[in-house]
């Protein structure tokens, strides 16, 4: 039995042993085949790596092009460009101004000019009646001579040439009585019409001066109108300085955003190029066992000691600081485990300063000797014994000069300039880089990087704000200029009227002055000349004079009378030639007036060209600004679709990267397996070895077709049956204790693979779990708008917003019901043109209202609708504050209740854009 045992045992061990070196024989190639994949692989994860950080620069480099060209360039265009259109919109204004004063100069001139031909034709009427009086003065003349002759003959019969002598004395006498007479008629008649004018004069003057007032009244308050415009001009040039720090301030920080965030992309990709990416991503997933952070993290470098430090920390600044041994343990322990990288820890409770050199005197501060390193960090008292353990007794010098006045050799000393002198005496220096990650922190960066978005974010609401405002409403100074400048000189030609008309009313009351004195004059000539008559007729008392003096007297009656007649149709000629005469001046008033009515005209009309040349010169340069914006925008758009296209790319690199990790991942897997069953079948194979020591390797014959099941099977059997008499096996409990070890260590990794797998399953549930609930809040708020703006768009109809399937809401469709009013609820097939566009807008609007977008752009949503729906539809969309609309429509009624409208048409074949502010055509 012992024989048989020995060669059974035999038999299976060596077989066993040629089996286990079979099966070694064929996982060592299959490792090494493994090895060259996982070695392919990590060479193509190296390129993408590459590819994937060329990109990303690029990346940033257009990001930076972009903010430059939509932050900078297009800002400035957009700018002129809004200076032009308001420059263009004032110009118009004022051209529509000048266009309504020339409307009120053509009908003042139209009312002058009937009124001036009323006038002619009064004159023609009184030429008329000047032209009979004229003939009737005429003959009137001739019956005087003939009197006058028939007198003469009666007087030749006077033989007493006494009687004779005063009869010529007296006619003379009476004919000088009747010139002074009738030159007192005349400048009764002169005065009267002085009089006259100086009344029409005053009732100008009344007239003008109330013009004046009233003038004067308009040009204070279009002057308080201008000094208003023009501090609203001073507030509003003050906005757009304003506006331009505004897009200054947000262009810097739009580098300073893009610098940021390539700096984190550049910690990142070096952290992950050291392997440090994976180590610290696992002490961070872990930091409740002790960490406190990078050594980087915990304190910060003045600039102008930045260099300096940065040299004389290296890579220290890298290092993990943690809250003691056990967490230093620990971590390192899970690194190994875990295969993730490497890392240096400083336990708090364990790091301290080495002890200063015996006999070493430190140099004083002062002569180029600035102080210890690690006296310049900036950190938290808990954290100095850090920075006294990695900096030593390190000094920051000012120079090389300074560092060789100390000795060098000496101490271990660095420049400004990052030149490092080791205590041994070697010299590092040369040009230094300055690092982006030493005395940096991701962290920080981030933290600033969302201040700066906060930043951002406020400061385009504050241009938002000043942009409305300076487009909500255009001061119009210059058109308010020009009202004050022509109330000025409208005022001071009245003014200057009302001085000429003074002027004229002076010289008049001076004339009537003389014409009174003149009066006077006259009525003591008549006097002398009336006494001196009746004298002289009391001499020629006589019979025979009595007789001829009663026809004399008859004839001078006659004469006198006719004499008296002629006077009266003088005084009539000379009233008519007065009515003419202020006819004429009024004529004469009224073409100056028209004159200068036409003379404003052209003057406006000049300045309508002037504007008009303003207007095209400002035009050519608007569309020139338009041109150069287009080409800015398209290289935005360029760079935009350059990014996009880059992005994809990364994208698809990404997932490139993706497949390759989880390939690499499975190829690890696949060779800790093969590792795994290699060591197992090598640590068998030990086994075997040992055990066959001493052992006779079988003939071959005995080892041809061998069971080694059954051998084993056999050999168990033989040590059963010899167990009774013979002693045990002495080698059990090292293979036992081999075994054991073994069976935990797969135990354990079964365990951690297994509890991976459990967390992997509670993250994917709690993703979806957050998707679902992130889907049914959304979901809700967008059921809630819709039962809101469908009853606001749609009076009277109930609407709900349904899932067919709530427990699998991401593979089921929306129900959307409709319930018009005094109609059951309906499928939307069975709805018109006009109310299924009512409803697709009120869920369109329902989704957009969850997230309110800046502005829309509408087309012909209204092409279903009727008059009533439209109104229905405008008033809604204006009643949405926040966001804007651009509506295209055929529809007259939407485009009457716009704020502004722009219409595009045909000419020569070519489109042409026109816009109407619909707002200002409502004023």
């Amino acid at each position: 039995m012992q024989e048989e045992l020995h060669r059974s045992k035999a038999v299976y061990l060596y077989s066993l042993l040629h089996q286990l070196e079979a099966e070694r024989g064929e996982i060592e190639p299959v490792l090494k085949q493994m090895g060259r994949e996982k070695e392919k692989r990590i060479v193509e994860l190296s390129r993408i790596e590459e590819e994937i950080g060329g990109i990303e620069e690029k990346l940033d480099e257009i990001t930076r092009r972009i903010v430059s060209t939509s932050g900078g360039e297009s800002g400035r265009i957009k700018g002129e460009i809004g200076g032009l259109t308001s420059t263009i919109e004032k110009k118009q204004e004022e051209i529509e101004f000048l266009k309504e004063e020339i409307e009120k100069l053509r009908e003042k001139t139209k009312e002058a000019k009937q009124e001036s031909k009323e006038i002619e034709d009064k004159i023609g009427k009184k030429e008329e009646e000047l032209k009979a009086v004229v003939e009737e003065a005429k003959q009137i003349s001739l019956e005087i001579e003939k009197r006058e002759s028939m007198r003469e003959r009666v007087g030749r019969g006077f033989e007493n040439s006494k009687i004779a002598e005063l009869d010529k004395r007296r006619r003379e006498v009476s004919e000088k009585l009747f010139e002074r007479q009738r030159e007192s008629a005349m400048l009764e008649m002169e005065k009267k019409n002085i009089l006259e004018r100086i009344n029409e004069i005053e009732r100008l003057l009344v007239e003008r001066r109330e013009r004046v007032e009233r003038f004067e009244e308009e040009l204070r308050r279009v002057t308080r109108e201008r000094d208003e415009a023009i501090k609203e001009e001073k507030k509003r040039e003050e906005k757009r300085k304003k506006l331009e720090e505004v897009n200054a301030k947000l262009e810097g920080l739009y580098k300073d955003f893009v610098r940021l965030e390539s700096e984190i992309k550049t910690i990142e990709r070096i952290e992950e190029k050291r392997g440090e990416s994976g180590a610290l991503k696992f002490v961070r997933e872990h930091k409740e066992r002790g960490y406190v952070g990078l050594v980087s993290e915990l304190g910060s470098a003045p600039e102008k000691y930045k260099t300096a430090l940065e040299v004389a920390i290296g890579d220290k600044a890298r290092y993990i600081v943690v809250k003691d041994e056990d967490a230093a343990s620990f971590y390192i322990e899970g690194l190994r485990k875990n295969r993730v990288g490497r890392a240096t820890f400083l336990p708090l409770n364990r790091i301290h300063k080495e002890g200063e050199s015996a006999g070493k005197e430190r140099p004083k501060k002062g002569d180029g000797v600035i102080g210890l390193a690690r006296e310049l960090i900036k950190c938290d008292r808990k954290y100095q014994r850090v920075f006294d353990f990695l900096f030593g007794d390190t000094i920051v010098v000012k120079d090389l000069e300074s560092a060789k006045k100390i000795g060098i050799g000496r101490t271990r000393m660095v420049t400004l300039d990052g030149d490092l002198i080791s205590a041994g005496g070697a010299m590092t220096g040369g040009y230094y880089e300055s690092s982006v990650i030493t005395f940096s922190s991701t962290k920080e960066r981030k933290k600033r990087l969302e201040v700066i978005k906060r930043e951002i974010e406020k400061i385009k609401e504050e241009k938002k704000s000043l942009e409305k405002e300076l487009s909500s409403g255009s001061t119009n100074t210059g058109l308010v200029i020009e009202k004050v400048k022509n109330l000025e000189e409208r005022a001071g030609e009245i003014g200057k009227e009302i001085e000429e008309k003074e002027e004229e009313k002076r010289e008049l009351l001076s004339k009537k002055a003389e014409l009174e004195g003149r009066e006077e004059e006259l009525r003591g000539s008549v006097s002398e000349l009336e006494k001196e008559l009746r004298d002289i007729e009391r001499g020629m008392d006589i019979e025979e004079f009595k007789r001829v003096k009663r026809r004399l007297d008859t004839l001078d009656a006659e004469i006198r009378e006719m004499r008296n007649k002629q006077m009266d149709i003088q005084s009539r000629e000379n009233e008519i030639r007065g009515e003419i005469g202020g006819l004429r001046y009024k004529s004469d008033g009224l073409a100056e007036q028209i004159q200068e009515n036409e003379r404003n005209v052209e003057r406006y009309k000049k300045k309508i060209q002037e504007n008009m040349k303003e207007i095209e010169k400002a035009g050519k340069q608007l569309k020139e600004l338009e041109v150069k914006h287009s080409l800015v925008s398209k290289e935005a758009e360029r760079l935009f679709s350059e990014q996009e296209r880059l992005n994809l790319l990364l994208k698809e690199l990404g997932e490139r990267r993706g497949g390759l990790e989880a390939e690499l991942d499975r190829i690890k897997e696949e060779e800790g397996k093969a590792e795994v069953r290699l060591a197992k079948t090598e640590a068998k194979l030990e086994e075997i070895k040992q055990s066959v020591e001493g052992i006779e390797e079988p003939k071959p014959e005995e080892m041809k077709e061998v069971d080694i099941q059954a051998l084993k099977k056999r050999v168990k059997e033989l040590e059963g049956e010899l167990a009774g008499v013979e002693g045990v096996n002495l080698r059990a409990v090292e293979m036992y204790d081999e075994l054991k070890r073994q069976y935990e260590e797969i135990s354990e990794k079964n365990e951690r693979l297994y509890m991976e797998k459990e967390k992997l399953y509670d993250l994917i549930e709690t993703i979806e779990e957050k998707k679902k609930t992130a889907f049914y809040e959304t979901f809700y708020k967008v059921r809630d708008h819709f039962s809101d703006i469908i009853s606001e768009l749609y009076p009277g109809t109930e609407g709900n917003i349904s899932i067919e399937n709530e427990g699998n809401p991401f593979e089921s469709g929306l129900i959307i019901e409709v319930k018009p009013r005094g109609r059951e609820g309906i499928n939307l097939d069975s709805l018109s043109g006009g109310e299924k566009t009512l409803v697709a807008l009120s869920f369109l609007m329902a989704i957009q209202s969850v997230t309110p977008s800046p502005f829309y752009i509408l087309d012909e949503v209204d092409a279903s609708l009727d008059q009533e729906n439209v109104l229905r539809l405008i008033r809604f969309l204006k009643s949405r504050k926040e966001s804007q609309f651009i509506l295209i429509s055929h529809n007259p009624e939407t485009v009457k209740h716009t704020d502004s409208v722009i219409g595009v048409h045909m000419q020569d074949g070519i489109s042409q854009v026109v816009g109407v502010d619909m707002r200002m055509a409502e004023t």
